[in-house]
C-alpha cells in the first residue's frame, strides 16, 4: 500500500463520505426509527453501499493503474501480436519519456510520470489514473456512491420536510429541550442537516452525471482519451467503427469480468487481458479478410518476409488509428516491393 498516495483531495473525499454517513445514522436513522424494521434495514443498505464504495474507492487510489513492462517491445513477425500506429509517420508508438514503446491503448501520463496501461483519464480525486488496474473499482466506486448518496437524500430529506412541516416533530423526538440541549442546539443541528443534504444532492448529481458517460463508454468499450481522439476503424458502418467495440455483452464481459455474478464485487479489479493484448471485432477481421488482406494477392508468407517494415503484420491483428487507411496503403506497398525482389531473385 503506497500511502503517499493519500493527499488533501483524497482525505477530502474520505471524511466527506464519512460525516455524510454519520449525520444520516446518528442524526436520522436511529433516533427517528430506532432499532426498528426500517431502522435496520435502512442502516444496513447505508452501511453496506457506503462501506463498498469506500472499498472500491481505495482500490482505485492504491492500485497501480497499470505500468508498461520494462522489456516490452512489438513484435512485428508475431500472429498473434497487435499494434497502434502514429497518426503521422504510421510506425510504432514510442514514448520519448519512458524510452519504451507503447502497447495498444497506453499513453503517458504527465502527472504520474509514467505510461499507462488502457489509460482512461488521471484523477485529481483519486490521486491516481484510472487505467487498465482499476478502472473496474472506478466504475463500482460510482455505481456505489451514487445509490449511498441518493439513499442519504431520501433519508434527510424525507426527515427535514417532516420536520419543517411540523409533522411529528422530529427535533423533539430526537432532542427534548434540556439545560444542556437548548432550541439553539437543534435549530444549529437541523441547519447542519440541510447544509449536508445540499451538499448531497450536488455531489450525487455530480457523479450521476459522471457514472452516466462512463456507461456509455463501456458499452462501447471506449476509453475518456479514444472518443477524444477519435480511434476508430475507417471503411466500415458507423454502428462498428470502434476496433475494440466487441458489443455490449462483450465489452461488459471485458470489463466487469467473465463471470456475471461477480459484476458488482470489488473482486478482480482490472479489465480482462494483460493490459498489453486486447481483443477486437470480429467483424473488423471479416471486413479487412473480405476487402484488403494479402492473403490471395501474396499470401500471408509473402507478409512475414516484407516483416522488415514497421507496418508489416497480419491484417486480422491490426489495430486501427485514424488513418489507417494510410497504413494499409503503406502495407500494401510493401508486400508489391517484397514480392517484386522475390521475382527478380
Amino acid at each position: 500500500m503506497d500511502l503517499t498516495r493519500l493527499n488533501l483531495p483524497v482525505g477530502l473525499v474520505l471524511s466527506t463520505f464519512i460525516t455524510l454517513y454519520c449525520t444520516a445514522v446518528f442524526g436520522v436513522i436511529i433516533p427517528v426509527l430506532d432499532f426498528s424494521v426500517p431502522g435496520v434495514t435502512n442502516l444496513g443498505i447505508l452501511t453496506l453501499s457506503t462501506s463498498l464504495a469506500l472499498f472500491s474507492y481505495c482500490c482505485c487510489v492504491f492500485l497501480n493503474a497499470g505500468s508498461v513492462p520494462d522489456s516490452w517491445v512489438p513484435d512485428l513477425e508475431s500472429l498473434s501480436q497487435t499494434l497502434e500506429v502514429k497518426r503521422k509517420g504510421n510506425t510504432a508508438r514510442y514514448c520519448q519519456k519512458c524510452t519504451n514503446y507503447k502497447p495498444p491503448r497506453a499513453h503517458h501520463c504527465r502527472v504520474c510520470n509514467q505510461c499507462v496501461l488502457r489509460m482512461d483519464h488521471h484523477c485529481v480525486w483519486i490521486n491516481n489514473c484510472v487505467g487498465h488496474n482499476n478502472y473496474k473499482s472506478f466504475i463500482l466506486f460510482l455505481i456505489y456512491a451514487v445509490a449511498a448518496l441518493v439513499h442519504v437524500i431520501l433519508i434527510m430529506g424525507g426527515a427535514v420536510v417532516e420536520q419543517q412541516a411540523n409533522l411529528h416533530p422530529v427535533s423533539h423526538r430526537i432532542r427534548p429541550v434540556t439545560p444542556e440541549n437548548t432550541l439553539m442546539h437543534q435549530f444549529l443541528f437541523s441547519f447542519w442537516k440541510v447544509i449536508c443534504l445540499t451538499g448531497t444532492m450536488v455531489l450525487a448529481t455530480a457523479l450521476s452525471l459522471l457514472l452516466a458517460w462512463h456507461l456509455y463508454l463501456i458499452y462501447f468499450n471506449k476509453t475518456t482519451i479514444e472518443y477524444h481522439e477519435g480511434v476508430r476503424a475507417r471503411g466500415l458502418s458507423k454502428s462498428h467503427t470502434h476496433p475494440y467495440d466487441l458489443g455490449v455483452c462483450g465489452n461488459l464481459h471485458s470489463i466487469l469480468g467473465a463471470n456475471a455474478s461477480c459484476w458488482l464485487l470489488p473482486i478482480e479489479c482490472s479489465v480482462a487481458g494483460d493490459g498489453v493484448e486486447y481483443e477486437m471485432w470480429d467483424g473488423l477481421v471479416s471486413k479487412l479478410s473480405e476487402e484488403t488482406t494479402c492473403d490471395g494477392i501474396y499470401g500471408w508468407s509473402s507478409a512475414r518476409k516484407c516483416a522488415s517494415s514497421r507496418l508489416c503484420f497480419p491484417l486480422r491483428w491490426l489495430r486501427w488509428s485514424s488513418n489507417a487507411q494510410q497504413a494499409l496503403y503503406s502495407l500494401k506497398k510493401s508486400c508489391s516491393f517484397a514480392s517484386s525482389e522475390e521475382k527478380r531473385t
